[in-house]
């Protein structure tokens, strides 16, 4: 039985997803253009704020900040569904297994700092991967927004809780010089679902929200990049 997600509403989270075997979810402008469209219509289908968005080749990153208990389930079930529907549907693919490798996943952050670096880290994805020279210049995610006049697409960004950054767009573009230590702890969190934020506030949350399983010894994941 799949295991009920916890009440996540009031909290920033960094939801993610790929596709199964780490295989091309994006192949085309046409695959992106569906998934933002999509998109779009689920925020405002459930009214869910979004504070960063990010597509890549073979997965997604969000930043989300939810309202209600189920908001991002039925979220996350209405988009991942739609869209593996239609994706099987346009590739002629239909009955050939499962597109997504889970679940979505969903990571507790901390505001100000933390959601901060997730902000960064979404943005410069497309450059780490040698998408794109300049964040800006990627236009399947929210990046784009500080540096053009108006948004590509229909997808409202929030600016979630506070406190809020004093230069969006030099944080964006800017890469961050994380310690060793910084970076365990940020990958510790793509891979096990370990909050994100400094010791005593990832203490609490996961008192909080019984998860002592992203403790768990975990081996060093791959690069999400790409």
């Amino acid at each position: 039985m799949t295991k009920k997600r916890p009440d996540f509403s009031g909290k920033v989270l960094h939801a993610m997803n790929r596709r199964v075997d780490r295989q091309t979810l994006f192949c085309t402008d046409e695959d992106y253009a569906l998934f933002r469209s999509l998109m779009s219509e689920a925020v405002y289908k459930f009214n869910l704020r979004i504070l960063e968005w990010v597509l890549m080749p073979n997965h997604w990153h969000m930043l989300i900040f939810p309202e209600t208990k189920n908001q991002v389930s039925e979220f996350m079930h209405w988009l991942c569904g739609i869209h593996a529907k239609k994706w099987r549907a346009e590739k002629d693919n239909e009955g050939n297994g499962a597109l997504y490798q889970d679940r979505f996943k969903a990571f507790l952050v901390k505001p100000g700092l933390h959601v901060d670096r997730l902000r960064n880290y979404l943005a410069m994805n497309p450059v780490k991967a040698n998408l794109v020279d300049n964040p800006f210049d990627w236009i399947w995610g929210s990046a784009k927004r500080v540096h053009r006049d108006c948004l590509i697409s229909t997808i409202p960004i929030s600016k979630g809780p506070p406190p809020s950054p004093s230069d969006l767009k030099e944080l964006l573009s800017t890469p961050l010089n994380l310690t060793e230590t910084q970076i365990d702890r940020l990958e510790k969190s793509f891979l096990k679902g370990l909050p994100y934020g400094d010791d005593v506030w990832t203490e609490q949350m996961i008192e909080e929200y019984h998860l002592e399983h992203t403790l768990r010894k975990a081996g060093r994941p791959k690069s999400t990049a790409g």
